[in-house]
Order: structure tokens, then sequence, then C-alpha cells
């Protein structure tokens, strides 16, 4: 009788790669959507210079607009 919970729990985890598995159908695309981000309060380092590089990328051309709030320096 030994061997029925050791051919139950085999079975469980043998099926349980299905459950927590990768599974493609449960992920949005974000393609063609709007996209909002920003950034905290910069911090002062003793004059070391900082930067904030911002990457877009698309499969098509593409254009965006970067708007900076007034009263920044907009480089």
């Amino acid at each position: 009788m030994r061997i029925v919970p050791f051919i139950w729990m085999l079975l469980v985890l043998l099926t349980a790669g299905n459950a927590f598995g990768d599974n493609t159908r449960c992920q949005r695309s974000t393609e063609g959507k709007e996209f909002w981000f920003g950034f905290m309060e910069g911090r002062n380092d003793n004059g070391n210079v900082h930067y904030i590089e911002i990457t877009v990328t698309a499969r098509e051309a593409t254009h965006f607009k970067r708007k900076i709030q007034s009263g920044f320096l907009n480089n």
C-alpha cells in the first residue's frame, strides 16, 4: 500500500507543470498602448553629472512625445 501514495504524488508533480507553466494566453500585449512614467526628485551628488536615458523601441516606425513640466530643463 505504500506505492499508492508514491504514484499519487508522482502524478501530482507531473501535472503541476501544466498548472504553473508559462501560458502565453495569460499575457497581455502592451503594443500600441499609451505609456506614462515619471522620475522621482533628483539628488545632489557633489557635482557629479547625472542623466536619464529613455529608450523607445518598436517593431514599426514610431513617434513619441517627451513632455517636461515648465520650470525644468529640457535638453
